[in-house]
């Protein structure tokens, strides 16, 4: 190549990058499409191509050009999906931390692709399971959370670790998990503090009625709740016979400054 053929092409890339039309005879000239990239390469889009694939930096990853020079997300292209979950055997969230994309993406194009996913016993040595673990903000109770994913739901499933806890304590789970029959309760009122001690399971009942007499008492320099168990309608009318079950002296002063402060009716609590 003459020293005249060099200034000429080293004088279009030069226009290339600064944006101006190419309007020079002899080989063509591909500029990177990837924004904020100024890489040009002369007559050879494969070398374009191999450019955008090989780039690490936040710009490139995860994409790919076509043969039509085409920028496409890579998770969008099959055969490259498949060869990463099907054949190198990665995990869905390798995957996603590789392409610079969320798990969720990587499960919703597999699907697309009709790619079956690996139970959750299966995969190769390669396969990592992911847990998630989280705090939640005080306006939303400020509870800690744990999740995994479940396959047969295709998504998170989470639970309280308190309710963890007591079942760690030995609580029967159908009880932990008995949707507001009995309820997993933090004895300091703090909802972040899981230490063993400082959980209980308590009846619905139970639960709601110290929160509604508020009395409090010091355990090992903690401030805690005081509890009490509520006798079922059958243990009290085995104490004191057929009836109408009266309220004991504690929740009828409670019903009493209730309906000082909002008027006759039936006391509504809500449970924090």
């Amino acid at each position: 190549m003459s020293s005249t053929e060099s200034r000429d092409k080293l004088e279009r890339i030069r226009s290339a990058k600064s944006g101006e039309e190419d309007t020079g005879d002899g080989p063509e000239i591909f500029t990177c499409p990837v924004e904020e990239c100024s890489r040009v390469v002369i007559d050879n889009p494969g070398n374009l191509r191999n450019h955008v694939r090989q780039e690490v930096d936040d710009a490139h990853r995860g994409l790919k050009l076509t043969s039509s020079l085409e920028l496409v997300e890579r998770y969008k292209i099959e055969s490259d999906l498949r060869e990463q979950y099907v054949e190198k055997e990665k995990s869905q969230q390798e995957i996603a931390d590789e392409w610079g994309c969320s798990r969720s993406t990587i499960q919703r194009w597999m699907n697309r692709h009709e790619i079956s996913r690996r139970s959750g016993m299966g995969g190769g040595a390669n396969r990592v399971e992911y847990a998630s673990f989280y705090t939640e903000t005080h306006e939303n109770g400020g509870y800690e959370k744990v999740g995994a994913y479940d396959p047969e739901k295709d998504g998170m499933v989470f639970t309280t670790v308190h309710q963890l806890v007591a079942i760690a304590q030995g609580e029967d789970p159908e009880k932990v998990f008995s949707d507001g029959e009995y309820q997993s309760h933090h004895r300091t009122g703090i909802p972040w503090d899981n230490r063993p001690e400082n959980v209980e399971l308590l009846t619905r009942e139970e639960h709601q009625r110290a929160h509604r007499l508020n009395e409090w008492t010091e355990e090992d320099g903690f401030p805690v709740l005081v509890t009490q168990r509520v006798q079922s309608d059958a243990e009290y009318h085995a104490q004191w016979g057929p009836g109408i079950r009266e309220p004991d002296s504690d929740e009828r002063e409670s019903v009493y400054e209730l309906g000082d402060s909002w008027g006759p009716g039936a006391p509504i609590s809500e449970v924090s």
